[in-house]
């Protein structure tokens, strides 16, 4: 009888522990797959970034480029291709992937790679950290990592065109947002005009704040148009004022016979663009010395043929156009 209860109490014992022995099974499998996936998400995000630093390395912009999640080419399209990219020395180089992590969250699979790596071929390391989100393409690395890349600010404080490396540009003096791939550029400015210039800067991408440059009339053509305006100048001095050179004039034409004027006037050029082209408007304010001329108007302050000073003001306006030889022409509106 005792052995009969005895067994009956042994098969519910037995049969728990087979029940624990097949929820271990079932947790270690799913434990096991867990793992696995998560392993074999982590080779794929390897392998992602490993195509990307070697596609960097060797240049090739394309296959870089299709490895970038979403990625919009934006206004410098010219930019993300192997023909600007290969030339480009400080590509990174001898990339090291140091540690990948994979992970979930609300907005999907995420994961993010930490890489070391030389900037061009003697260059120094440096490290970068990339994120990666997972698509219906696999894994691509997002365009706000390191080494990814994203809108650079390049403005000119002017009209004209601001050029990267020769593949990419913009007018009227807008800000110029260059996805460029990491490294070094030159950035160029261009006036379609052929007036005004700016030093060439090197811009290193990825890269913080904005790069900005500042155009201004080259030396040569201000002096060229100084000296035309100082001919007009000239000549309206040696007319009495009365030639039409003169253009707009405040002088005391009606009582001072000009003979002269003192060494070192200041024409003040200034020089803006338009629409059309650049415009030039000079304000020569003169210390002339001449003869009173005051004979309708005789008074003890204004005895006819003496000696006086005054000052001239006299307003020039007009247009500066440079052809493809390099010729300035200065053109006179008023």
């Amino acid at each position: 009888m005792s052995s009969e209860n005895e067994g009956s109490a042994a098969r519910p014992t037995r049969r728990r522990e087979g029940w624990i022995v097949v929820g271990a099974l079932v947790l270690a499998v799913a434990t096991w797959l867990v793992i696995s996936y998560l392993n074999d998400d982590a080779r794929q995000v390897r392998g992602t970034v490993a195509s990307y630093l070697a596609a960097l390395e060797e240049g090739d912009a394309e296959t870089a480029v299709a490895l970038i999640a979403g990625r919009g080419q934006g206004e410098c399209p010219d930019l993300l291709t192997s023909a600007v990219y290969s030339t480009v020395a400080a590509r990174p180089t001898d990339a090291e992937i140091t540690d990948v992590r994979v992970n979930a969250d609300d907005d999907g699979p995420a994961a993010s790679a930490s890489v070391s790596y030389a900037r061009g071929e003697d260059g120094e390391r440096a490290t970068a950290q990339l994120t990666l989100s997972r698509d219906s393409d696999g894994w691509r690395l997002d365009g706000d990592s390191d080494l990814v890349p994203s809108p650079t600010q390049i403005v000119a404080n002017g009209p004209g065109e601001v050029w990267v490396s020769g593949g990419c540009g913009v007018v009227d003096g807008r800000v110029l947002l260059a996805e460029a791939l990491p490294g070094t550029y030159d950035v160029i400015y261009r006036d379609p005009f052929r007036v005004a210039e700016a030093a060439p800067v090197e811009v290193t991408i990825p890269t913080t704040g904005r790069t900005e440059l500042d155009p201004a009339p080259a030396a040569e053509i201000v002096d060229t148009v100084t000296a035309q305006v100082t001919g007009w100048v000239e000549e309206c001095l040696a007319s009495g004022y009365a030639g039409p050179v003169c253009g707009e004039e405040s002088v005391p034409a009606d009582w001072l016979d000009v003979t002269s004027t003192r060494e070192g006037w200041d024409p003040d050029l200034g020089m803006s663009v338009h629409e059309d082209g650049w415009h030039f408007q000079a304000l020569p304010i003169l210390e002339v010395e001449g003869t009173l001329s005051c004979e309708g108007d005789a008074s003890p302050s204004c005895v006819p043929g003496e000696p006086a000073d005054a000052r001239a003001y006299l307003v020039l306006r007009g247009t500066v156009a440079v052809d493809d030889r390099g010729a300035v022409t200065v053109t006179r509106t008023s």
